[in-house]
């Protein structure tokens, strides 16, 4: 006769394992050597005490007494599974689901075996077989949803939530559930609905506050997301991820020493965290301790050495002191771990001009052109230098591409003015005059008056060039009501005077 004892479901990885029970042996008067049932029982013994090694090898004599013994197998590929030999457990589930095709546990186990060699799609079909042969296998139900979700099916995890929920509509869990995957799927305002229903029927639960926290901050809506974040950790003040997130949401809303105090702890608590240490690093970098900052951003750097983001920001640092050279060695570096990162040839053709090398600031803007065809700064920076070339055709294509994307810009709208003008001919002096009275006509409160002046000039000498003498000495006049000292300006009104 055998006697089943309630074992406990054990959690490995993402995968819940099932152990079976253990049995009962037939009391006799002589001593005899150890049946099946023996060798069993004394390996669940041996397991209860952690004895791994003996477990092992008492299921092994059990399943070789008697190979039909799907329980001493299914208990042996447990012990190989506690030992992380999956290949071997996953020969001893599948001896155990041969003996017995139709034990669910069996099944269940073998699946978990899979998922853990990522073989996600074996895992999917026993899962399945076990739910076939046991529906109310709670276990194995989890167990599929983790593979569906691991193997990208989402759509058939959604499936199989709402289904459970349609039985069940107030299980938080299950709501909670759904909305990572909505989460994974990117279908924000459907993880936000789920993870709220989950939070409002378990509000003593940190993991679905925090959850919902997650998927706000991922929306957008900052705010929410703070207060959601807060409570998570007011219910559970260990929860790391939250912690990191709410410091990503202080920083969002510029509430930079908030977000210093909370990244401090989540780097004590995970030390290697690469996106811990680089936001702690940001949040120093933008309260100007810049010290810290880089310490911050080469502990990143170190932790993560493929990504060019942390050197970067230490160039920008460099560049923010007029430190150019080292700012344009730490530009190169982060390109030299990815080629493409724009960040990188935005911030090295910057420093570049300010060095004077022009040629390789302009080979830069070409890059961020290449990388970023909308760039507004680079098509800028290439049409400025297009135009000091007194290439002006090439200058006039740069502004127009400019004015598409930014129909107010004004410097953009001033210097095609020059180019048009550069150019000439009839009609590109009107087009240059044209270009001139549309940027007057825009926001020139945030130029200098000098610079004022400089516009005002121009549409004077385009005016001089068409013959409108009465208006090019207009002009010329308020230039210098904008700036008295404006030499130009002096001696075009007296040329245009001389001619009235």
């Amino acid at each position: 006769m055998r006697r089943f004892t309630a074992w406990q479901v054990l959690l490995l990885g993402f995968a819940l394992l099932g152990a079976p029970g253990g049995r009962g042996a037939f009391a006799e008067e002589e001593e005899k050597a150890p049946n099946p049932d023996e060798y069993f029982n004394q390996g669940v013994e041996h397991f209860k005490r952690d004895e791994l090694n003996q477990a092992e090898e008492a299921f092994r004599k059990a399943a070789e007494m008697r190979a039909t013994d799907h329980e001493a197998l299914c208990w042996l590929g447990y012990v190989l599974m506690k030992r992380e030999r999956v290949e071997e457990a996953i020969k001893a589930f599948q001896d155990c689901c041969r003996a017995k095709p139709s034990y669910a546990l069996g099944h269940n186990n073998l699946g978990t075996a899979y998922f853990h060699q990522q073989g996600f799609e074996e895992a999917i079909r026993e899962y399945t077989r076990a739910l076939e042969l046991q529906p109310d296998y709670r276990e194995a139900r989890h167990n599929l949803l983790n593979a569906y979700v691991a193997a990208g099916k989402h759509k058939e995890a959604v499936e199989m939530y709402r289904d459970l929920l349609a039985k069940d509509p107030q299980n938080p869990a299950l709501l909670n559930g759904l909305g990572e995957v909505y989460q994974a799927i990117n279908r924000g305002n459907e993880a936000i609905q789920s993870f709220e229903k989950a939070a409002q029927l378990d509000a003593k639960n940190a993991t679905y506050a925090s959850n919902l926290g997650s998927a706000l901050l991922a929306a957008g809506r900052i705010a929410d997301a703070i207060t959601a974040l807060e409570s998570a950790l007011q219910l559970d003040a260990t929860l790391t991820n939250a912690k990191l997130n709410l410091g990503i949401a202080y920083a969002k809303k510029l509430r930079w020493p908030d977000a210093e105090k909370v990244l401090r702890q989540v780097v004590k608590e995970k030390p290697d965290d690469f996106l811990a240490h680089f936001r702690l690093a940001y949040a120093l970098d933008q309260q100007g301790n810049f010290d810290e900052a880089i310490s911050e951003y080469e502990t990143a750097a170190k932790l993560n050495e493929k990504d060019p983001s942390p050197l970067s920001n230490i160039g920008r640092i460099h560049f923010k002191r007029d430190n150019l050279e080292a700012a344009v060695k730490y530009f190169e570096q982060a390109l030299e771990l990815d080629a493409d990162f724009l960040p990188a040839h935005n911030n090295l053709a910057l420093a570049l001009a300010r060095l004077n090398r022009t040629e390789d600031a302009l080979k830069e803007w070409g890059e961020v052109k290449r990388l970023d065809p909308k760039n507004v700064a680079a098509l800028m920076a290439v049409a400025d230098a297009a135009l000091d070339a007194k290439k002006y055709e090439e200058a006039k294509q740069g502004y127009l591409a400019v004015l598409r994307l930014e129909r107010l810009n004004v410097a953009a709208m001033i210097n095609l003015g020059v180019a048009y003008d550069g150019i000439g001919g009839e009609d590109n002096l009107e087009e240059a005059r044209a270009a001139y009275e549309r940027a007057l006509q825009l926001d020139t409160s945030k130029l200098t008056k000098e610079f004022q002046a400089i516009l005002v000039n121009n549409l004077g000498v385009v005016y001089q060039k068409q013959g409108k003498l009465k208006e090019a000495v207009q002009q010329y006049t308020r230039a210098l009501e904008l700036n008295p000292n404006y030499q130009d300006a002096k001696d075009n009104l007296a040329r245009a005077k001389e001619r009235l």
